[in-house]
């Protein structure tokens, strides 16, 4: 939600000083190639100009963007319009579907049919690229089309890539020349143009910023391709919150009882899908025993079993991390590609069956019915029981919040900065004692008016004034915050070891005010006597922190005890 707010409300990587202020916050601060997403939630917006209705209208796209993709894939491999149906149902209610709503842009998984496109085309033949040398028209075409597949996350174009290589590798060993391979590295480099272009904000930022403020926040160990790796069993096995008692008790012995279980566990395929996994793994072992074996199975094994040895814990994952990179990290996410593959070998095999056992006459009526039973079956296997409670908690949790802050603006008269305790990195830390990560981007969530001190990107300038001022005693912070301008304080009690009481008596005694107080009793305001805000447009972070008196540099700290008529 913080995300898409920052995107809808400023010009995708423009500065803005709502989060962080008195410094200004970019997204270009935070690498990723998500231009796709960024221009659907853009256009969701310009409709429902409502941010909670914006981000469930995303979400619920990511189903039928994904069964259109995979429909299109398995009619253009020659299934029949009913098996195709129930394959492209099959991969769009995908568990990884349900499971990442908190990475929202993964939900978009519609790249992995359209890349699997181009790895046929490259495979079967030798002349993909070559026709169209002369016909601009449908070069541009594809152009368009795999940059803007790289445009829906750097991890699925990362994969998508690693899938057309490795197509173009067996189709050059099938048809023994070079044009598969050759293929393979055009559209590879135009997919990684793609990821340039996306990135290219973040890489002006990371050159073009200050010296001494060029820090990496996000850091990357190689021992992260393991932990987050994928895992074979889990492809297959049931999750833990699966609709059947017996089945979910499994799911949950394993979860409960191995090592290394995190976000991997999205990666389960559905019955139906393990049953293609299967069958696929099964085809390259015995690929020595079926002299003509269908070419669409032979490739879908092939891209299976490779993808599966890149991505699997312990596989070549961990030599990309440890000898190229270690940014892609979380390989589990590429269940989305074998997830296809298998539902396709699925399908195939099926029809397959149906086209040796069956008359014309009886075909369709058993493929009809047989769409049906899939499809039932898919959805009871691999979608969520309705939680009727979960969805009356988050109405409630939705509407108290929006409350409080309505109550904190109308109480304030003034548009400003509203200074947030304790203090908090962002992203990626731990649980500040029982307080959640980001969990101080919520009252953002809901106000139009205010600028907030949480959001400054760890590591940066602006982050460690902020890290330097938390260390102060509660009477200095107050200084300073009213030299910025803050309009009111906001505690969250949940950050504290004794729940804030101690802050609560000294702010008490410095301010002399009553709080205003949320439903819960977490969050607390207490309002500052400042008269107005400060204007800080067009400053740098270091005249804003002499503007202040409070200077922090390499880790020292200035704080200058300056009047208000100096201030």
């Amino acid at each position: 939600l913080w995300t898409i707010k920052r995107i809808l409300n400023d010009i995708w990587f423009s500065a803005t000083d709502a989060n962080g202020y008195p410094f200004t916050t970019s997204l270009s601060e935070h690498p990723g190639s998500d231009g796709g997403s960024f221009l659907v939630l853009h256009l969701l917006d310009f409709y429902f100009s409502d941010l909670v209705k914006t981000f469930n209208a995303y979400y619920l796209l990511g189903f039928p963007t994904s069964a259109l993709a995979s429909y299109f894939l398995l009619r253009s491999l020659h299934v029949s319009r009913p098996l195709a149906f129930a394959g492209a149902i099959l991969f769009a209610f995908l568990p990884f579907h349900f499971s990442r709503k908190e990475h929202l842009f993964l939900t978009w998984y519609f790249t992995a049919p359209l890349f699997l496109w181009y790895c046929f085309q490259i495979y079967s033949s030798t002349a993909f690229v070559y026709n169209y040398k002369k016909d601009i028209k449908r070069v541009s075409m594809h152009v368009i089309i795999l940059i803007t597949l790289a445009s829906f996350g750097v991890y699925f174009a990362f994969f998508g890539c690693l899938m057309l290589c490795i197509a173009g590798i067996a189709g050059s060993i099938r048809t023994r020349k070079t044009h598969n391979l050759i293929s393979t590295i055009i559209l590879v480099s135009v997919v990684t143009s793609g990821v340039l272009i996306n990135i290219a904000p973040n890489l002006a930022n990371k050159f073009s910023g200050v010296k001494e403020d060029s820090v990496e926040f996000v850091s990357r160990q190689p021992w992260e391709s393991e932990f987050f790796g994928l895992k074979l069993v889990q492809l297959v096995l049931p999750w833990s919150i699966h609709r059947g008692e017996n089945v979910r008790e499994i799911g949950k012995a394993y979860t409960n009882h191995f090592p290394l279980v995190n976000e991997n566990t999205s990666a389960y395929l559905g019955l139906l899908g393990a049953t293609g996994f299967l069958f696929l793994l099964g085809v390259f072992l015995a690929n020595q025993q079926i002299p003509r074996l269908d070419y669409r199975i032979n490739l879908l094994s092939i891209i299976l079993l490779y993808m599966l040895l890149a991505g699997t814990i312990g596989g070549f994952s961990s030599l990309f991390s440890l000898l190229i990179s270690p940014l892609i990290r979380a390989w589990n996410r590429m269940s989305v590609f074998i997830g296809i593959c298998s539902i396709a070998g699925l399908v195939i095999m099926i029809e397959f069956g149906a086209n040796r056992l069956l008359r014309n006459t009886n075909k369709a009526i058993v493929l009809y019915i047989l769409t049906i039973s899939l499809t039932c079956f898919g959805l009871w296997d691999q979608t969520l029981a309705i939680c009727d409670e979960c969805i009356d908690n988050s109405r409630t949790v939705y509407q108290r919040d929006k409350e409080f802050i309505g109550k904190i603006e109308s109480q304030l008269n003034e548009d400003g900065g509203i200074y947030q305790m304790p203090y908090m990195q962002f992203p990626e830390v731990p649980a500040l004692n029982s307080l959640p990560n980001m969990e101080l981007f919520r009252p953002y969530l809901y106000s139009n008016r205010f600028k907030w001190s949480y959001g400054a990107y760890k590591g940066k300038l602006a982050d460690q004034f902020f890290v330097a001022l938390a260390k102060e005693s509660v009477e200095d912070q107050i200084i300073v915050a009213r030299r910025i301008g803050y309009q009111a304080i906001y505690v969250d009690r949940r950050g504290f070891a004794d729940r804030g009481k101690s802050l609560e008596k000294a702010l008490a005694k410095l301010l002399g005010t009553t709080p205003i107080i949320s439903q819960t009793g977490n969050q607390l305001v207490y309002k500052l006597d400042n008269s107005e805000p400060k204007i800080f447009a067009g400053k740098t972070q270091r005249e804003i922190m002499e503007a202040v008196g409070y200077v922090v540099s390499k880790g020292s700290v200035d704080f200058r005890r300056l009047t208000e008529k100096q201030i």
